[in-house]
């Protein structure tokens, strides 16, 4: 059903995820854990502040997957940010990253693993690429009991379909500690 739902939702082909051609780990800290391909990285240079972060060919980020996490300890008692709030920062900060965004998907409203997500897509020219190709990030925002979630796939554009069953993968194995 969940996998069905993320089709539709990016207007994707339905393929299984049972594609034997990715084997997945658990991975996380103390607060979560997630499924990932086993033939990911790290690579030398990590985003700032990530808790995870995973290349699929460390030489050249467009020419596989890439997967960032933020857990992001901003949930107290009275504090008013929503999950809104925090999916629009998020957008902004990969819009930053991004030269020529031209497609954002408004973020969908959406329950994965009975958790309160944001689901949205934005496409742009990635600044350090020379290539002029179009780069897909794949966002989905979790609202856990103390954390916010940010789980971010990114890869090429020309790339995306063969992707879509692994970053449902993904995206369905979170689960908070």
């Amino acid at each position: 059903m969940k996998i069905i739902f993320f089709t539709l939702l990016f207007s994707s082909i339905i393929i299984s995820c049972s594609n034997n051609k990715y084997k997945f780990f658990k991975t996380g800290n103390n607060n979560f854990t997630i499924d990932v391909p086993s033939n990911l990285i790290q690579p030398s240079e990590i985003e700032d502040g990530s808790l995870i972060n995973l290349v699929e060919d460390t030489a050249d980020i467009l020419n596989g997957l890439s997967i960032v996490i933020y857990d992001d300890s901003i949930l107290e008692e009275g504090d008013s940010i929503s999950i809104s709030d925090y999916s629009n920062y998020i957008a902004e900060n990969i819009l930053d990253e991004t030269l020529n965004s031209n497609f954002i998907f408004e973020p969908k409203d959406t329950i994965i693993n009975n958790y309160n997500c944001k689901v949205f897509k934005i496409n742009g020219s990635y600044n350090n690429d020379l290539s002029n190709k179009t780069v897909c990030y794949y966002c989905c925002i979790y609202k856990g009991k103390f954390n916010y979630y940010n789980v971010t796939i990114m890869c090429s554009e020309d790339k995306l379909t063969s992707y879509m069953p692994v970053i449902n993968k993904v995206f369905n194995s979170f689960e908070e500690k």
